[in-house]
C-alpha cells in the first residue's frame, strides 16, 4: 500500500526486531520506520489515522490496550487485526469488541483469522463486498 503516494505510512515496532531503522531503507518518501510505544510516541497520529493495521504478539493485552485507547477517545477510523482466532486470549479479545466488527477470516488469514473493526460505523457490507460510505 505504500505505493499510494497520496498517503503516509508509519511502521511502528515496540522494540528492535528483525532490522534496524537504517536497514529499513525504502525508496518511498511516504514510509517511516519507528521503534517505540505508539501510544506514547504518536497518540495523535493514531487518533487521526484512517486505517490502523495491528500485527502484534497476539496475546490480547496490547490489542485490548490499543482498542480501549482508541475507543475511549472517540476514534472513528478502521482497524485491521490479524490472528483473531490464533489462541484463547485473542478469541476473548475479539469477542469483547463493542464496535461494529467483521470477521474477514475467509479472505484474510484462513486459519488464524483476520478481523476489521469499524469505530466510526462508516463501513457498509453489501453482497458486492465491502465499501466505505461517503467516499
Amino acid at each position: 500500500i505504500s505505493f499510494d503516494l497520496t498517503h503516509y505510512y508509519i511502521n511502528n515496532h515496540a522494540e528492535q526486531c528483525f532490522m534496524t531503522a537504517d536497514e529499513f531503507k525504502t525508496k518511498s518518501a511516504n514510509v517511516e520506520y519507528r521503534i517505540g510505544d505508539a501510544l506514547q510516541d504518536v497518540p495523535n497520529m493514531l487518533l487521526h489515522a484512517d486505517l490502523i493495521v495491528l500485527d502484534t504478539a497476539h496475546e490480547g493485552l496490547w490489542e485490548e490496550q490499543l482498542y480501549n485507547f482508541l475507543s475511549d477517545r472517540g476514534y472513528t477510523g478502521l482497524m485491521v487485526l490479524d490472528d483473531i482466532h490464533a489462541n484463547a486470549e485473542m478469541e476473548v479479545f475479539w469477542a469483547s469488541i463493542q464496535q461494529t466488527k467483521y470477521d474477514l477470516t475467509a479472505v484474510g488469514h484462513a486459519v488464524s483469522g483476520t478481523g476489521l473493526v469499524d469505530f466510526g460505523g462508516r463501513l457498509k457490507v453489501s453482497p458486492e463486498g465491502y465499501r466505505v460510505s461517503g467516499q
